[in-house]
């Protein structure tokens, strides 16, 4: 019986401004130590040979570059903060190189911000701009390929986004509040 291989790289743990942070000369920020080199948040699960991408923050072209990804079948977005959205404009190289739209999942909130912070994607006589498919999920489970993600409702501060379980795999980034109801997904 063939079994599906999962691969998750931690493109990113630091945290919204990432580590070292600008101008900071604190222990951590002055380090020479590699771990205290981190980007932003997002995580690649890699399926099959199929990469999927958990947000593209504004670190995420370095975050490609440096896993030497050459395609991403999905891109999901845990919400709307541009921590976590800021680098989807450089979808554009997928869409070249590989010749298709690059689909994106996520809520209908995390749609306005896209459509207000690149509101040039959204324009069919741009020519150059991201091409992407944007398909909406709220907190039931949904499928991408032969992949199944079980959104998890989780709150930062007053603001509601969703992390992910991917088979034995949950992410979960920016909580500070999980309901025991979306405790039991993970």
């Amino acid at each position: 019986l063939f079994r599906s291989r999962m691969i998750v790289t931690f493109l990113g743990t630091g945290t919204s401004q990432g580590v070292p942070l600008i101008a900071c000369t604190c222990g951590v920020c002055s380090s020479t130590d590699e771990r205290d080199k981190r980007l932003r948040s997002s995580v690649m699960i890699s399926i099959n040979n199929r990469n999927y991408v958990i947000d593209t923050g504004p670190d995420f072209r370095q975050q490609m570059l440096r896993a030497g990804v050459r395609s991403i079948e999905g891109i999901i977005f845990t919400h709307e903060h541009k921590d976590h959205i800021a680098g989807m404009d450089d979808i554009r190289a997928f869409n070249f190189i590989n010749k298709k739209p690059v689909d994106v999942y996520c809520t209908k909130q995390v749609e306005t911000a896209l459509r207000r912070e690149f509101f040039y994607a959204f324009q069919n006589d741009y020519p150059g701009v991201p091409e992407l498919n944007i398909i909406n999920f709220d907190n039931e489970s949904f499928s991408i390929g032969d992949v199944t993600l079980i959104p998890i409702k989780v709150f930062h501060a007053q603001l509601e986004i969703r992390g992910f379980r991917v088979g034995d795999f949950t992410f979960v980034t920016d909580a500070n509040f999980i309901s025991e109801k979306e405790k039991q997904k993970i």
